[in-house]
């Protein structure tokens, strides 16, 4: 139970109790004398309360003697009829009306209980007359009207004249409680507010509230003037308008004055079944505060075409909370109102008049919540456009307008949060309807739009429309699904726009229009901001399949964190930006597209994602975009660009594309035709050709991108390029006939096949003289750039060996001689004329052969003469040999001294071999035959590695030995920082003997004292002492014989290798030999083997660097063997004019035989001969001293003082480390 409830029951008690009391109760029947003097009745008996029981049923008004009963209320009056009613029958006339005077200071109340008011009627129709009047000069008073009825009254029935400014009481005024209002045809209930200030108290002094009442069939029940009004759980049927001018509502109406406020609260009611059939409204208000809760209006119309008008220059508020409008008239038109709207539903709606299907009050403010629409066919929009909106959770579902937009705003702001639509039907004319617009007009307004979810919706002009000079639109975290228009679903043609969309997901919707551009359409001075938002499944029958921008006076656009997928269009699959007035933008605004995905989209020209024309745009940034899987009919199927500046051009290469194809053919980034560029190759300009001559010329065409245009569609093949002939002297004249005279050209004319144009059969027939090539395009309205420089052709006359002929216009052409079939002309000789002009005799012509052919019929070829190549390889080579022979008998001869036994007698042999079959190779370097050259590469790279090969040995092979890591592997302390490079060979030839030695000692001998001695004579050069290790230590007797074993079959394995290759490669090459024309009026013989040649020379190269790396750490050491460092220097100088040199020659001299072997021969036997210098001097040089035994002269300490350790010292301790190295798998 609610407070008001309770307030009643209260106030029934508090009656009751009273009544019983202190009341005085008299008896009132039809026809008695009480009844007739009614009025002194009640006047002379209020000296307590007065209790009036009219128990009849039935009382006639018209027999009381007085016209009106007036009533001075001293104290509380009660009129109480039956239990079932009793009438009070004023028989169609206007007497016994009751006048009811409050004067008292304290609250009075009148309550009138059962009572059947009926038939009161004025003939004369006297607004101002009531069937009761109230008069009070403060709020003191009350009046109840409890189970009463009213019915079939002719005549107004309650006025209320009050002078009040504050109410002081909780009591209404006047309240009807269970009452029913059935055919009366004036007005319920007026009221005159005498006080002069207006204001909230004035206006809540006089409060009327209606409860629990039925209305049916009455006509203007209410005339309200600075008063309040509730409604509460009452019923309303078949309202119409009263019979007063002054009467402007069917329910009640405010009066004329803009002063009249009042304040109306209407819930938990229900409006029904109500047909106005005037031009008057349910409720019309100058100003009211009105609130209208848990109530529905069904079926309620008017003629007036809305039910409530508030019309006036001053805010009312109107507010619906819970209420349901159903198969109804349009609820609201006025002006200047605050409307709040919350959990409504409008629904089942159509209308016949094009007027707002719910509100038409302008400069107002409306706030909707929670509020649903449904079902409604207007010819109109929703709401007047010139107020501001903000709604909130609103559903709008199977909504027709056949004329203008659904949601209409102008001049003002417009908030949208959370509005839900489906089966939006716009059916208009296309430049009228739509679902949303938003004129921001001459004023600055702003849209936002956050949580908007619309789908399944149609209109045949643009769904929603942005228009206006300047707007700020927000549109975020929104759905538009499955909407196809007449045009684009968003468009916006404001002059000036700041558009931000962010999270919106835009999918399945359909541009039907092929005349309107995009699905989204901007243009004009436009920022524009999309981020996170996804667009899929999208179409447009004109360009743009998502996004089209044009007529662009200025742009700022930032497309960040969108993905485009399966959009289409003709141009433009998922993006369009065109702009054909060519303006230039303000530079401090961009473009920026960062991470965005274009995938999937097709566009049936140009622009599979994006279609770009805009010369004077200015890409700030373009990062981490990825273009894929994007298709376009014709070219761009990633990117296509027109007119773009070279900003751009350097920007679109940052995206990342893969896969965009036209015709399964990539092509991730095009642009329309830019230029066309010169294929032919043309050595000098002007250009010389013989009259006659074939003047092919290949033209490709190329995009901005500097791409081909692979035309694989043949979109561009009816461009046409046209090449005529102007003689330049008289270019500057630009006279038409020098394009004609003295010329003739056949196969100038041709079109581009997939980008490229091939005059192949461009033939150029003219007098001597020089002339320009001019080249013309033809079938393309656009601009395409030459990019070559002008053609200039010098026309001469004939060739020496051409005949000059001339045709029937004069015009010089040529003729080859003919010779006799004998000659073997274009072969191996030509025909020279015998005349020059005018005859080409067979017989008289001569057969002349060309160079490298002679005999009688230039059969023969001459072949390379190598007499000059004999002479210097054997002035060069012969000596060498046999240095390098007698070097061999020396070595042989002395090697048992230790200059060449511990450095290696066996090894100084294979070098010096090696060396000589280098030398050998020399002498068949001027092959002839197959043979010849494989013997040549044979003994050339047997003898090379042979050399390689020992250098490698000795350098990898432990003759570079650390005795201080090996030292210490095994013995307590080391010998300092010094690092002793030994030989391995100088171990294998002393070890053994010292080895002997030791063994045949006392084996009783202490060996302390044998390591004592030696730790003597070593710390007096090292002051460190040395721990020999004990004579256990074992050292193989027979390592000499497997050191040398193992060089031989280290060596034999490689030569197995080589001759493998050369097998190998012997064999699958058919063409062993050939004869090539080397250019010098010579042949020469050109040998497969040169190939591999040039293989080996790479791999002994790589050796040599090999080489040099390993052995480099021999001239950081304390102490090595010289020879090491002569390999080193060697190595150095074969790097130098070695191997290199045969690779160098390979490339230079293809067929100049006679200087490649001049060039090899001469670098090659200066690199070997350097290199036995070097390896064999010091051995002759201190053999021929007699110091080829001292150890100085051929192992080299940097540290002076160790020179003075003896040889057994050395052996010593390179036999107990050699332990310790072989241990460590270690060989020599």
């Amino acid at each position: 139970m609610n407070k008001n409830h309770l307030y009643y029951l209260y106030l029934f008690l508090f009656l009751l109790i009273n009544g019983l009391i202190y009341s005085k109760e008299i008896k009132i029947h039809n026809k008695d004398n009480n009844f007739y003097n009614l009025q002194n009745v009640i006047n002379n008996n209020q000296n307590e309360e007065l209790r009036l029981y009219f128990e009849d049923d039935y009382y006639n008004l018209s027999e009381i003697p007085n016209f009106s009963i007036s009533i001075s209320v001293q104290s509380n009056i009660y009129f109480i009829g039956n239990t079932n009613g009793t009438t009070f029958d004023y028989n169609y006339l206007k007497k016994g009306s009751f006048t009811f005077n409050f004067s008292n200071n304290k609250l009075e109340i009148v309550t009138i209980e059962n009572i059947i008011f009926t038939n009161y009627y004025d003939a004369e129709k006297q607004e101002s007359l009531y069937m009761i009047d109230l008069v009070s000069n403060s709020d003191k008073y009350s009046m109840l009207f409890n189970n009463c009825i009213f019915q079939n009254n002719y005549q107004n029935i309650l006025s209320l004249h009050i002078t009040s400014n504050k109410k002081t009481h909780e009591n209404p005024s006047v309240l009807f409680n269970n009452s029913k209002f059935i055919n009366n045809r004036e007005k319920l209930i007026m009221t005159n507010h005498n006080y002069d200030v207006n204001n909230i108290d004035t206006i809540k002094s006089i409060l009327i509230q209606i409860k629990d009442c039925y209305f049916e069939n009455n006509r203007g029940l209410f005339h309200l003037l600075s008063s309040s009004i509730i409604f509460e759980n009452c019923y309303f049927t078949k309202i119409e308008k009263n019979s007063y001018d002054t009467s402007r509502g069917a329910l009640f109406h405010s009066g004329w004055s803009s002063e009249n406020f009042i304040i109306v609260d209407i819930k938990d009611c229900i409006f029904e079944n109500i047909n106005i059939n005037s031009n008057t409204p349910l409720i019309h208000s100058e100003q009211i505060m009105l609130t209208i809760n848990n109530t529905t209006f069904s079926n309620c119309y008017s003629d007036y075409g809305y039910l409530i008008d508030v019309n006036k220059h001053r805010y009312s508020d109107i507010v619906l909370k819970n209420i349901k409008v159903i198969n109804s008239s349009s609820m609201f038109t006025g002006s200047y109102c605050r409307f709040t709207i919350e959990d409504s539903i409008f629904s089942n709606m159509s209308f016949k008049k094009s007027v707002p299907a719910i509100s038409n009050s302008k400069y107002s403010i409306y706030t909707i919540k929670n509020t649903e629409f449904n079902n409604i066919y207007v010819g109109n929009s929703l709401f007047n456009e010139e107020s501001t909106f903000i709604f909130s959770n609103v559903k709008l579902n199977n909504i027709t307008t056949n004329s203008k937009p659904l949601l209409y705003f102008t001049h003002y702001n417009v908030e949208i949060n959370q509005l839900e639509a489906s089966n939006i039907l716009c059916i208009g004319e296309p430049s009228v309807t739509s679902f949303i617009l938003f004129n921001s007009d001459e004023l600055y307004s702003y849209l936002y739009i956050n949580n908007l979810n619309i789908k399944n919706s149609k209109s045949n002009g643009s769904f929603i429309k942005l228009i206006g000079i300047s707007n700020n639109i927000t549109i975020e975290n929104s759905n538009i699904e499955k909407i196809e228009s007449y045009g684009p679903i968003i468009s916006n043609t404001s002059n000036m726009s700041k558009i931000n969309i962010s999270n919106l997901k835009f999918n399945n919707n359909i541009n039907s229009n092929k005349l309107s551009c995009g699905c989204l359409n901007f243009g004009n001075d436009l920022y524009l901001s999309l981020l996170n938002s996804s667009f899929n499944n999208n179409y447009s029958k004109s360009n743009g399949g998502v996004i089209c921008i044009n007529n662009i006076i200025n742009m700022e656009l930032k497309l960040i964190s969108n993905e485009f997928n399966k959009n289409s269009a003709i141009n433009g699959g998922a993006l369009y930006i065109y702009n054909e007035n060519n303006i230039d933008m303000n530079e401090n605004r961009a473009i920026k597209f960062e991470n965005n995905i274009f995938k999937e989209n097709y566009a049936e020209y140009f622009g599979g994602a994006i279609y770009l024309n805009f010369s004077k745009i200015n890409i700030i940034d373009a990062i981490n975009n990825e273009i894929t899987l994007n298709k376009a009919g014709v070219m761009g199927a990633g990117i296509y660009t027109s007119h773009f500046s070279c900003k751009f051009l350097n920007n679109v290469r940052n995206f990342i594309f893969t896969n965009n194809t036209i015709s399964s053919y990539v092509n991730d980034y095009s642009s329309k035709p830019s230029y066309i560029s010169l294929d032919s190759k043309l050595s000098k300009n002007p250009i010389s050709i013989v009259t006659g001559d074939y003047f092919p010329l290949s033209f490709t065409m190329y995009d901005e991108y500097d791409n081909k245009i692979n035309d694989v569609t043949n979109y561009y093949s009816d461009i046409i390029l046209k090449v005529s002939l102007k003689l330049k002297k008289i270019e500057i004249n630009d006279d038409e006939d020098s394009y004609i005279h003295n010329t003739k050209i056949i196969g100038n004319v041709g079109s581009f096949i997939n980008g490229k144009c091939d005059l192949t059969s461009f033939q150029i027939y003219a007098n001597p003289d020089t002339y320009i090539l001019k080249i013309a395009i033809e079938n393309y309205n656009d601009d395409i750039k030459l990019n070559f420089d002008q053609i200039e052709i010098q026309v001469n006359s004939c060739n020496s060996n051409q005949i000059k002929m001339y045709n029937t216009d004069l015009i010089l052409y040529c003729e080859n001689p003919s010779c006799k079939s004998s000659c073997p002309v274009g072969k191996s000789a030509y025909c020279k004329p015998y005349y020059e002009s005018n005859i080409n005799d067979i017989n008289q012509n001569i057969c002349l052969c060309f160079s490298g052919y002679y005999g009688t019929n230039c059969q023969n070829k001459i072949l390379i003469d190598y007499r000059y190549a004999f002479k210097l390889i054997y002035i060069s080579t012969i000596p060498i040999l046999s240095l390098i022979v007698i070097y061999i008998i020396f070595i042989i001869t002395f090697r048992n001294q230790g200059i060449i036994k511990d450095t290696g007698f066996f090894k100084i042999l294979f070098l010096s071999f090696g060396i000589l079959l280098y030398f050998i190779s020399n002498f068949l370097i001027t092959y002839t035959n197959y043979l010849g050259c494989l013997l040549n590469y044979i003994f050339k790279h047997m003898g090379i590695s042979l050399i390689l090969y020992t250098f490698y040995f000795y350098i990898s092979q432990s003759y570079i030995v650390d005795i201080k890591k090996r030292y210490q592997y095994k013995l307590n302390k080391n010998i300092g920082e010094n690092n002793i490079f030994l030989s391995s060979s100088f171990i294998e030839d002393v070890s053994i003997p010292i080895k002997s030695k030791i063994e045949n000692e006392n084996e009783n001998e202490n060996d302390e004292n044998r390591k004592e001695s030696l730790n003597s004579k070593f710390s007096n050069e090292s002051n460190e002492s040395i721990d020999i290790p004990d004579k256990n230590a074992s050292i193989k007797k027979n390592y000499k014989q497997n050191s040398l074993k193992e060089i031989i079959e280290n060596i034999s394995i490689y030569y197995f290798i080589l001759f493998i290759m050369i097998i190998i490669y012997h064999f699958n090459n058919t063409n062993r030999m050939k004869l090539v024309f080397s250019g010098k009026n010579y042949w020469l013989y050109k040998c497969n083997m040169e190939n591999l040649d040039l293989i080996l020379n790479l791999f002994d190269l790589i050796i040599l660097i090999i080489i040099i790396l390993k052995g480099k750490d021999v001239f950081f050491c304390d102490c090595f063997f010289s020879i090491l460092k002569y390999i080193i220097y060697s190595s150095l100088i074969c790097i130098a004019i070695g191997p290199i040199i045969n690779i160098i020659s390979y490339f230079i001299f293809d067929n100049q035989r006679y200087e490649k072997i001049t060039f090899d021969i001469i670098l090659n036997s200066i690199c070997y001969f350097l290199m036995f210098i070097f390896l064999s001097w010091d051995k002759v040089y201190y053999i021929l001293k007699k110091k080829g035994n001292e150890l100085n002269s051929y192992f080299k300490f940097k540290d002076k003082k160790n020179q003075n350790i003896n040889n057994e010292s050395f052996i010593l301790i390179y036999r107990d480390t050699f332990v310790c190295h072989k241990d460590k798998n270690t060989k020599n």
